[in-house]
């Protein structure tokens, strides 16, 4: 018994409906009224079917302003597109999913005209598609985690506005469709537009597969050339349709080509060119630059990012673009003269040094340390990409210092004359230091109480010299 009978069998055995069934020369038949209220407008309002396109919605999905194509007779080897299509964003009634002679599935959105499934996202189905393409946020864009988990907001990051982005993936939850915009993040396609695609696989349903069943010939022999579709419609052409509302004519459309141009060798980067195809005619085709791998945008050179597509074309956006100068870091080391050693805590990294070109060195001398000029060859580099660009700077440690304090005392008081006190200032530490007496006024060396006039200088001190001094005797004649 055919699909036909077995839905009929089905209905009359939950007292549904009455039809009457006619055995023909292409099977059973139902007619009169009750077939057409079967399968036509009343079944959309049953609230008995879970997991089909049967009273169902499906809302159009592809690039924004554009539509999508209608096919009549899908199971016949008659297949052909209507003239006809659904606009991107638009809903739709639809109430069976069919398998067509090509092997797609399709839902019905009219008397004989339906929309290929996976351009179509049915309001209570889950599922995944493969989808390279871009879309375009607006203000305040929510990113979500995977949707398929759980579809939670991400509070600590956001698109920036009016941006676009690749996507690899859409994911249908319940009807609601997200993009993949990076690893684990998501957008919602109510807050995004779909504005390029390359390519879309099927889909895989992970709830409320559309239960596509193959569509049943029911066309009735009548001799007189006209054929009648399973709701007892004429299907001569009488354009009407059932599907939630009135189609749209399909739009013409041309593909746009995007180029992309060297300017330094005026060639043009063959390999990064792009077809952004299906756009519509007499509208303007806005490009975003997908820049080659190691360019930049050359805006001075560059005219337009937009083209008015025609139908002959040719229609092409070429961006000029600039080779972004190859860059490698270079290092500068410390060497110290008198140990040989690498003073590596010293050492500099200074990043993205061009190319090509001369680097110049300024030494930052460690804490300490001086330059040794003599051994210190040269303070620059050609700067390569494969390296190593280094510079050495040959440094001595510098000698410390400490001062050293003179003092004077009058052996007479065995005061110290501090007024005649004296600092000698920067002397080397580890060396003697050897003083020449700058004896106090009215007074002369006690050279027997001095027992020194050298120090040998430490960083820590105190380095003292000490003179002992007597009054000179006054030797004058009184008159």
């Amino acid at each position: 018994m055919d699909f036909k009978r077995k839905r009929l069998e089905k209905a009359l055995e939950e007292k549904t409906y009455r039809v009457k069934l006619v055995h023909g020369k292409k099977g059973w038949l139902a007619v009169g009224l009750t077939f057409i209220t079967l399968f036509g407008v009343s079944i959309l309002g049953q609230k008995t079917v879970d997991a089909s396109a049967v009273n169902n919605v499906a809302t159009v999905n592809t690039t924004n302003g554009s539509s999508i194509p209608l096919w009549n007779d899908v199971t016949t080897s008659n297949i052909h597109r209507s003239d006809r299509g659904l606009q991107s964003g638009t809903s739709w009634k639809t109430d069976k999913a069919v398998i067509g002679v090509d092997g797609k599935t399709y839902l019905k959105v009219s008397t004989n005209e339906y929309a290929n499934i996976d351009q179509m996202d049915l309001q209570d189905e889950t599922s995944k598609q493969d989808l390279s393409g871009v879309v375009h946020v607006g203000n305040n864009t929510q990113l979500y985690s995977n949707p398929l988990e759980g579809a939670k907001p991400i509070s600590n990051r956001a698109l920036a506005a009016n941006t676009d982005w690749k996507t690899d993936t859409k994911v249908t939850v319940d009807g609601v469709t997200y993009y993949r915009v990076s690893t684990d993040e998501w957008v919602k396609a109510e807050d995004s537009n779909l504005i390029s695609e390359s390519s879309r696989s099927d889909k895989t349903y992970i709830a409320n597969d559309p239960d596509a069943e193959p569509l049943p010939d029911t066309d009735t022999d009548t001799g007189e050339g006209t054929d009648t579709d399973n709701n007892g419609n004429n299907n001569s052409g009488s354009g009407d349709t059932d599907g939630g509302g009135t189609t749209t004519p399909v739009a013409k459309t041309a593909n746009v080509t995007v180029k992309y141009v060297d300017t330094t060798t005026n060639d043009e980067l063959t390999d990064s060119e792009e077809t952004v195809k299906d756009q519509e005619v007499g509208k303007e085709y806005k490009a975003t630059p997908n820049l080659p791998e190691g360019y930049e945008l050359d805006s001075a050179k560059t005219s337009t990012d937009t083209v008015n597509v025609t139908e002959a074309g040719p229609n092409e956006i070429t961006f000029y673009v600039t080779p972004v100068a190859k860059t490698a870091n270079v290092t500068v080391k410390y060497v110290d003269t008198t140990t040989n050693d690498e003073l590596t805590d010293s050492e500099e990294t200074v990043k993205d040094q061009e190319v090509g070109k001369e680097y110049k060195a300024t030494p930052n001398l460690p804490e300490g340390y001086e330059l040794d000029s003599a051994k210190t060859s040269t303070d620059t580099v050609n700067v390569t990409e494969a390296g190593p660009n280094e510079i050495t700077f040959y440094v001595t440690p510098v000698a410390k210092t400490a001062n050293v304090t003179v003092k004077y005392v009058d052996t007479t008081t065995n005061d110290e004359l501090t007024d005649s006190e004296e600092t000698v200032k920067d002397q080397e530490v580890g060396k003697e230091y050897k003083a020449t007496p700058n004896l106090p006024e009215g007074y002369e060396l006690d050279s027997a109480k001095t027992s020194t006039d050298t120090v040998n200088v430490t960083e820590a001190g105190p380095n003292e010299i000490t003179f002992y001094v007597t009054p000179v005797t006054d030797t004058s004649t009184t008159e």
